[in-house]
């Protein structure tokens, strides 16, 4: 919004540039949220049976953002 209004983009690539900033946010925290929940040990013993549960999360997220990303 702000190279937007600042004039650095033409209004009619805001929408594209937005939804590539925002995709790229969700992809990150696809990717970051899972690692730091199964690095940092958690104090419940219930939280250490999800482990195989995040990092399958942490995958089908991965794959469903490249499709996304790289289909035509």
């Amino acid at each position: 919004t702000s190279l937007a209004m600042g004039g650095n983009i033409e209004q009619s690539a805001f929408a594209l540039l937005w939804g590539t900033w925002w995709l790229g946010d969700i992809v990150g925290a696809l990717i970051i949220t899972p690692l730091l929940l199964t690095w940092f040990p958690a104090t419940l013993s219930s939280w250490r049976t999800a482990h195989p549960f995040e990092a399958w999360c942490l995958f089908s997220g991965a794959i469903f953002c490249a499709v996304l990303v790289f289909s035509d």
